[in-house]
């Protein structure tokens, strides 16, 4: 996937990021109205999506477009509101979700929305019950009604099992009047993934830029979880020390280990959870070579080494040898052996 960069990104105060098909606009539709939105006469026809969240502020009015919209991690919505889900079972879905694959999307992009509730009509199985969300005035709470729709509820099971199979997302929704503010909030964090907001982006370890080409990118909603094969998940755990922090600290270990030992192996550069600690409680400035960490100054070093229980003028034990300073090589070599099968199970 290329670079988006050349793309307009809009900020949440700038135009809507909502497109929706005009098939979707008619007046028996029962989309709700999505404030602001914008509409296109091609949106599902090309993509299989009646509703595009994108965080482009670019048309999307041709393949090339939606492409670009894709590219960028927008998200491609198709809806179903009761009856129309159950009635849409077979062709109707896997049309659209083979149009939204054909614009090289990714799986989180991929998305069918339904609204209403459906159950099993167990005196019938060829039948599936689909039920509305109304208001009870009188009560003041809600209540569902509920109608016969002509498919077997296990189909309609299979079939949504199926659309996550094939590389889709379902989203059950309760009601019509719940989609437009799905979609805003989707719009909102779009624009904060895009934007780098911090307090929206999970950091990701190791690296996404580590990941196999199918996984998320650095920005993308979708950040699957993946198990920690490093020590930054401890320093999070001290107070006053972030993912950004932990980062930091991280990167600046590793350069610091190449620079000590730059004919190394890679494996005698990643650092061991001794070195993380020691550089959060010394002054990395009089290491030889010295390390520059951005945010970790004395004062959270002093707050660090109370949670430690480190007491004035006692240090952690940890040293940098080699193997020229090494007297025993063949315990050097017996430890080298095992700290290479150790890194590399990690």
């Amino acid at each position: 996937m290329g670079d988006n960069l050349s793309h307009p990104i809009a900020d949440s105060k700038g135009d809507s990021l909502i497109i929706i098909d005009t098939s979707e606009l008619s007046e028996g539709s029962r989309l709700a109205t999505i404030p602001d939105s914008t509409s296109s006469t091609k949106l599902e026809s090309i993509s299989g999506a009646d509703i595009l969240i994108t965080p482009l502020s670019i048309p999307a009015t041709s393949r090339k477009l939606l492409e670009v919209h894709a590219n960028a991690g927008a998200l491609f919505v198709q809806r179903k509101s009761g009856e129309d889900l159950v009635r849409s079972i077979g062709e109707r879905i896997n049309s659209s979700l083979a149009r939204m694959v054909s614009l090289n999307t990714r799986q989180f992009q991929r998305i069918l929305i339904s609204t209403g509730y459906y159950a099993p009509k167990f005196d019938n199985v060829n039948c599936t019950y689909v039920g509305t969300l109304k208001s009870d005035a009188e009560k003041g709470k809600p209540y569902i009604w509920w109608r016969d729709a002509p498919m077997p509820y296990m189909a309609l099971q299979t079939t949504l099992r199926h659309f996550a199979y094939r590389g889709g997302v379902y989203i059950p929704l309760s009601c019509d009047d719940e989609l437009p503010v799905w979609c805003k909030r989707a719009e909102e964090e779009i624009i904060a993934f895009h934007n780098g907001e911090q307090d929206i982006i999970k950091q990701v370890w190791p690296s996404a830029k580590d990941y196999p080409p199918d996984d998320p990118l650095p920005n993308d909603p979708l950040q699957e979880p993946v198990l920690v094969k490093d020590d930054r998940l401890i320093l999070v755990g001290f107070d006053g020390i972030g993912a950004v922090t932990a980062n930091a600290i991280w990167e600046n270990a590793i350069g610091w280990l190449k620079r000590v030992n730059p004919s190394g192996p890679e494996y005698l550069w990643v650092p061991d959870l001794m070195l993380l600690l020691n550089i959060l409680v010394c002054d990395t400035e009089e290491w030889i070579p010295p390390m520059h960490i951005k945010g970790l100054g004395k004062k959270r070093r002093e707050n660090i080494r109370l949670q430690l229980g480190l007491p004035p003028g006692t240090e952690l034990g940890h040293h940098v040898v080699n193997l020229d300073d090494y007297q025993n090589e063949k315990l050097w070599n017996e430890w080298m052996e095992k700290y290479k099968e150790h890194i590399e199970g990690r």
